[in-house]
């Protein structure tokens, strides 16, 4: 399999991806609704499923305004969409990550290089 190219929309911020009630944590509507977009994106840019192959992943980060950001808060939700959407079995899977935080452009994005490990 090939290196796989997607363009994914900017994800939620960390703090916004769970909420609590009481001791319970759970998935917020924010996360859940990004987790579904992620997922009809991956489908019309035909993605495959890597299915448990060891993989190699760059991330090109656009964010969508010059507030300050923490580059791994921006992972948790994108890994976690991506293995949603049946990309791969388990963001375990991904042993070599590259990710570049680079200028703002409106509403943001994400540019993704996903190819399989020799």
């Amino acid at each position: 399999m090939d290196v796989i190219r997607l363009e994914l929309p900017y994800p939620p911020a960390l703090n916004s991806l769970y909420r609590s009630a009481g001791k319970r944590w759970y998935i917020s509507d924010k996360a859940r609704k990004y987790k579904e977009t992620v997922y009809i994106s991956v489908r019309h840019q035909n993605a495959p499923n890597f299915a448990s192959t060891l993989l190699s992943m760059k991330i090109y980060i656009y964010p969508p305004d010059k507030r300050k950001r923490d580059i791994d808060g921006i992972l948790k939700a994108t890994l976690d969409s991506l293995q949603k959407a049946a990309v791969y079995d388990d963001d375990c899977q991904i042993k070599k990550l590259y990710c570049e935080m680079l200028s703002p452009i409106h509403l943001g994005k994400l540019l993704i290089e996903i190819a399989p490990l020799p």
